[in-house]
């Protein structure tokens, strides 16, 4: 061997302490334990056979390691394996998993181009001519034997490459080699400051590599610990970690931040300012909108000119124009192929605009042979980040995608956009003023759209005063928030004096936001909105109807946003609903799965200062309106055929307030005009009966009566004292409402509805109603009826045996049930019971029908014959 050759095998397969394996997470005391030293060999032989025999004979060329002439590739890995006796190979075999690119990017960066032309040529010499090229794990021994450094770099850059640009900061000047130098020094303050922020968790300086212009620093952040089961190890306890990577541009003006979490980013902004002299800002602060909307549409839907060299090969559309604006994804067939064509379709068959940028979700971009993915990320406040993910490419060629695409499509990328020259961009800003009472931190484009809705009188600002703790809400808990105890001087938290703040408050002006609903929605459904209010459950409810149809009636329910608990209170109503929503997120007319419309006064609002955009708008709420509408009929019977269940066999459990809804469920499908009202000095419901003399539109009949609904077990429902004083309360508070008191409505009774009651409770009962102070003297109108659950029940069925005959003879249900309140027996109330359901079907479906079609199959065969003749 020679003095050469030796030097050079020393050199490839040099031992290294365990501390520099361990710092790039290659762990040599786990290798050599146990049973397990076989699986690395192993693995260390496959990954020098993927070499394949020629680089492998300039391994053995570069180490000394003689094998006689006709060896194959097999034996030459072996060999080299048998001369490793530091297990270099077999902890580099380890390390060199998924860094491929890294290895690629530091070969090329570390050796010059005349070093590389020599690893080429002393291939070639060694296999005369047929080397191909070097493979990657070849170009790794080569690096370490000519500076193990170089494997700690590509250790970094791999982990720098694989996380995504979380936070820029830009400094005022160039940063010079003293303010990197400063920063390693003053890296121990940040790491406590960071910790502290952290909940506590420790945090570590782990290493710092300079990656040509940019000096990267590690810092390790602990996690939690987690007891996960183990196979030897019943209890084992992960002490997990992750990475905080702040890089510095050296001689430029940039600082990223990879990892950490939002609340690390002022952390280190301050940092930066205290410790290192340096008053960095987030490039997100400012917000761009040097934009023509009409550009960027163009560009992001394929107009971008031919020479450009940046190309869209995916996009996610959130929302299209299609009926339901469902979502979509255009994505090329063959890897990095350009959707240019397949984009300005749709634009031009009116599938795809863009009329915010909240519109796509994401979209892919290709320069050259590099393809990377940009997702729509929009702040709580309305703008929008062009995110850019930099994983596993390079500063340098990120710079220039960067310059290029602001170029073609006229708005940057990593950089908050204001959203408002867009059709619909307002309508985020807009989500976000109408949830926040108070100005605080608003942006310039926010304050601009507060001032339109201060103008539309939508909301007001008020000034007021509060006590706050001055200090920043990293340093103190109660940073910022106001202290609402008069009494405190001092801060809770910190023991800081607190400061006196005046702020801005918003108040909304509910009655103006009901306002333009209600223009809006009659401009849409030419259906007519009623400014008074109706409760339910103790929530508010606005009556949009339909002015040739007084059955049609939606009601509309306003809401910041809706919960489980407001959406069950919507369902148990069995009435439509549209619920307006002025805050949240949703994003056009629609129906849920539960069958409640929903509409956003944000893009209402947008709507009315757009034609474009209030066309679709208007198109969608009518859309909403009709399906709810049908969806309605089917929701009501099918609640109704439940409950005829639940009422004639009531399950074990079965309660007086699931009685309640099931009797509301069965009068609904049966009396449109039926309300479920419930709750505290409240009767269970309320039904109108609305029936047409001679079917006469001008005249209508009703007949109002309240009910309350009694379940009992026992052989009678016990209608004693206090329920009698609390019917007579009833009775006597609806008898002076003002809504009872117009177009000649009144109350004309007052139901009791019960699956058991006997005939001296009912006869007792109507006894105490009728005495003179009551009933008697001034309220005689007033009937007093009990009506047994076998009336309702005998009552759904026959409707829904015979639903076309009744439906064919319109109001003469309304109109005999009304007759048959009216009949009280000589003990002075009404009796409803089985036989008498059977009594009132049978006379309705003995009247004349008022809606008669035509008979279409005389019709047709008619008109066959006259065509015949002719």
């Amino acid at each position: 061997m020679s003095k050469k050759s030796h030097v050079a095998a020393c050199r490839m397969l040099r031992q290294q302490d365990e501390e520099f394996w361990a710092g790039v997470q290659v762990f040599p005391s786990v290798i050599r334990r146990g049973a397990g030293v076989k699986d690395y060999n192993a693995q260390t032989l496959t990954q020098l056979r993927k070499c394949g025999a020629n680089n492998l004979r300039l391994l053995a060329a570069r180490t000394a390691v003689l094998y006689p002439k006709g060896t194959s590739s097999d034996q030459i890995a072996s060999r080299l394996c048998s001369s490793d006796t530091h297990s270099t190979l077999t902890y580099l075999a380890e390390f060199v998993r998924n860094k491929g690119l890294a290895i690629n990017e530091e070969y090329d960066s570390h050796f010059s181009a005349s070093d590389r032309r020599k690893h080429s040529a002393e291939l070639d010499e060694v296999t005369k001519g047929r080397g191909g090229g070097l493979k990657q794990f070849v170009k790794l021994l080569l690096l370490y034997e000519s500076q193990e450094e170089t494997v700690r770099r590509i250790f970094v850059r791999r982990l720098w490459r694989s996380k995504r640009t979380a936070c820029q900061f830009s400094a005022p000047a160039i940063i010079k080699p003293r303010s990197v130098e400063k920063i390693g020094d003053e890296i121990g303050t940040l790491t406590s400051e960071l910790s502290n922020a952290l909940s506590g968790f420790e945090l570590r300086y782990f290493t710092t590599v300079v990656l040509g212009p940019w000096t990267v620093l590690l810092l390790q952040r602990e996690y939690a610990p987690v007891v996960r089961p183990d196979y030897r190890d019943t209890q084992k306890t992960l002490h997990g970690f992750g990475w905080i990577m702040l890089g510095v541009e050296q001689g430029g003006r940039r600082i990223q931040v990879k990892g950490g979490g939002k609340k690390t980013f002022p952390i280190i902004e301050s940092w930066f300012r205290k410790a290192i002299g340096i008053d960095v800002v987030d490039t997100e602060s400012d917000v761009f909108a040097n934009y023509d909307p009409s550009n960027v549409e163009n560009s992001l839907l394929g107009g971008y000119h031919d020479s450009c060299p940046v190309h869209l090969t995916a996009m996610s559309f959130k929302r299209t124009l299609t009926p339901q604006h469902s979502p979509m994804i255009v994505e090329a067939p063959f890897p990095g192929q350009d959707i240019r064509r397949d984009l300005l379709f749709g634009k031009e068959h009116k599938i795809f605009r863009i009329r915010s940028l909240t519109d796509l979700n994401w979209f892919r971009l290709r320069r050259g042979d590099k393809e990377v993915r940009v997702d729509i990320v929009p702040d709580p406040g309305g703008a929008v980040t062009l995110r850019l993910d930099n994983t596993d490419v390079s500063e340098d060629e990120i710079d220039k995608l960067r310059e290029e695409f602001a170029t073609h499509f006229a708005v940057p990328l990593d950089r908050r956009i204001d959203p408002q020259h867009l059709a619909l961009g307002v309508v985020d800003v807009y989500n976000f003023l109408l949830e926040i009472d108070r100005t605080d931190g608003l942006a310039q484009y926010q304050r601009k759209a507060l001032q339109g809705l201060i103008d539309k009188k939508i909301v007001s600002v008020e000034v007021s005063e509060v006590l706050v703790c001055p200090r920043l809400s990293h340093f103190c808990k109660y940073g910022g928030q106001d202290v609402t105890d008069p009494d405190l001087a001092e801060c809770p938290g910190c023991q800081t004096e607190l400061q006196k703040k005046k702020i801005e408050l918003i108040k909304h002006g509910e009655n103006e936001i009901r306002k333009v609903v209600a223009k809006l929605l009659e401009s849409a459904t030419n259906w007519t909105f009623s400014s008074s209010a109706v409760q339910f459950e103790g929530q508010k409810f606005y009556a949009l109807s339909d002015p040739n149809r007084p059955d049609r009636i939606i009601r509309v329910y306003f809401a910041k946003r809706v919960g489980e608990r407001i959406l069950q209170c919507l369902d148990r109503s069995l009435q439509p609903v549209f619920v307006v929503h002025t805050g949240g997120d949703v994003e056009h007319a629609h129906l849920d799965a539960a069958g409640v419309a929903h509409i956003s006064f944000a893009r209402a609002l947008a709507a009315s200062v757009d034609a474009d955009v209030a066309s679709r708008f208007d198109e969608d709420v009518k859309y909403a309106r009709e399906d709810l509408m049908r969806r309605q009929e089917g929701k009501v019977h099918s609640r109704a055929a439940d409950s005829r269940k639940r009422i004639e066999n009531p399950p074990d459990g079965y309660s007086g307030e699931a009685y309640q809804l099931d009797v509301f469920n069965i009068l609904r499908s049966v009396c449109p005009y039926t309300e479920y009202w419930t709750g505290a000095n409240r009767p269970d419901g309320f039904c109108s009966l609305v029936s047409f003399k001679d079917a006469n539109l001008r005249n209508p009949i009703k007949h109002n009566w309240s009910y309350d609904a009694k379940f009992t077990r026992e052989p009678s429902y016990d209608l004693g004292v206090s329920e009698e004083r609390k019917a007579w309360d009833y009775i006597a508070a609806l008898a002076e409402q003002p809504e009872l008191s117009a177009q000649g409505d009144e109350l004309n009774g007052h139901a009791i509805i019960s699956n058991r009651l006997s005939a001296d409770q009912m006869k007792g009962f109507a006894k105490f109603m009728r005495r003179e102070h009551r009933l008697g003297r001034d309220q005689s109108n007033i009937k007093v009826i009990f009506m047994i659950d076998g009336f309702l029940l005998r009552l759904y069925d026959r409707v829904r045996e015979d639903e076309m005959k009744f439906r064919k003879r319109g109001n003469w249900l309304s109109l005999q049930l009304t007759t048959m309140m009216n009949k009280e027996n000589s003990e002075g109330y009404v009796l409803l019971d089985s036989a008498s359901a059977h009594e009132l079907c049978s006379w309705v479906v003995r009247q004349k029908e008022i809606e008669t079609p035509p008979n279409t199959l005389n019709l047709r065969d008619g008109l066959s014959d006259t065509m015949t003749k002719s």
